[in-house]
């Protein structure tokens, strides 16, 4: 039986948890406050096809928040899942957004706050990738065993991919800001303030390090019109999809 089939039948959230174990081949997990906890990945789970995606990554993060606050370890993935769909992201991905602590959590995971999920959500629109399990069921399971295997997953998943025009612009017009980024060094307190020595340095400290380096006046300008234009007529391509996987569903 599939992973499809078996979550199509579930009746409970301990029937979809079972599933996706099974599917994914876990080990040496646990199930407690964190549904799904391994050493390699923490999953939050849901029972239901109505609960949108951002919601159940603002739940999970509720969670990296309080093991980054108490210096404990967290996994290097983190995947929320329910009966129809799954998505995967890197936790470094979201290290930065979490390390400024402005967020008003709840007192519990299921109690989160309209805010949380707000500021969640704008955050987390561009890190994680998503899966309709009914059609995609073998290159959901595909990248996550591949990504608790090598430590990655964004790079295998696009390997066999051909990017649409808008994608490759956006790719394009976004290498000339990590060259510009590259080609100066910034000063102490950005680079401390921002993380910047740290090797798992990603778009948003990339952003916040160039727009510093404009307000200063102290380095070539970088313009951001042309990756903010391209980026926005990429977003249009988008749209239908974030229907059509249900990420807004509640």
């Amino acid at each position: 039986m599939t992973l499809c089939e078996k979550l199509s039948n579930a009746k409970s959230e301990e029937d979809v948890k079972v599933a996706y174990i099974k599917a994914l081949g876990l080990i040496g997990y646990s199930k407690n406050l964190i549904d799904i906890q391994t050493k390699e990945i923490w999953f939050e789970a849901k029972d239901t096809t109505n609960t949108s995606t951002h919601l159940m990554f603002t739940q999970l993060l509720h969670y990296v928040q309080h093991a980054l606050n108490k210096g404990d370890e967290i996994p290097p993935f983190l995947c929320v899942i329910n009966t129809n769909k799954a998505a995967i992201m890197k936790t470094e991905d979201v290290i930065p957004f979490l390390e400024k602590k402005t967020i008003t959590w709840g007192k519990r995971a299921s109690s989160y706050t309209t805010e949380a999920l707000e500021e969640v959500s704008a955050y987390i629109g561009t890190h994680f990738v998503s899966f309709k399990i009914e059609t995609h069921e073998e290159e959901f399971i595909f990248t996550l065993k591949n990504a608790i295997k090598n430590g990655d997953f964004m790079v295998q998943y696009t390997a066999d991919k051909t990017f649409s025009e808008e994608a490759t612009t956006v790719l394009t017009d976004g290498k000339k800001l990590w060259q510009a980024y590259f080609a100066q060094t910034d000063v102490r307190i950005v680079r401390d303030e921002l993380k910047l020595n740290c090797p798992d340095v990603g778009w948003y400290q990339i952003r916040k390090a160039l727009q510093a380096r404009n307000a200063s006046g102290a380095f070539p300008l970088v313009n951001f019109k042309n990756f903010e234009e391209a980026y926005k007529e990429f977003s249009k391509k988008l749209q239908p999809q974030v229907y059509e996987l249900g990420f807004l569903k509640n």
